[in-house]
């Protein structure tokens, strides 16, 4: 009997043409002292920023922006807390041109 069922919060997969996928995988390649987790690590937390976060888009390629309600699900699920944005988050906000706070970014990460 099944008691409970739910769907998944949110479903984020590596987008192999997608441009601003390219540039991630490029970034965690060059500076892996910098980018420390997977590259997939970094694309679901792009792939989980709102449309207001995400702004006018990356410089290349695309994102595709969740809800605001999806996103503080996400930010629900425990992680330490977060006070600083890594380098890390720093470098995809600059690289992709993107309006999000990297603190986003890096909570997102966690």
């Amino acid at each position: 009997d099944v008691i409970f069922e739910e769907p998944p919060l949110h479903i984020a997969m590596e987008e192999k043409d997608n441009e601003a996928f390219k540039m991630v995988r490029r970034l965690c390649k060059r500076s892996p002292e910098t980018y420390d987790h997977g590259c997939l690590w970094y694309w679901v937390a792009l792939q989980s920023l709102t449309a207001e976060q995400v702004g006018m888009g990356p410089r290349r390629g695309t994102l595709t922006p969740i809800s605001a309600d999806q996103q503080r699900k996400i930010l629900c699920l425990y992680h330490d807390p977060v006070d600083e944005a890594s380098d890390a988050a720093k470098g995809l906000v600059s690289e992709l041109g993107l309006p999000v706070e990297p603190l986003i970014l890096e909570e997102l990460l966690q």
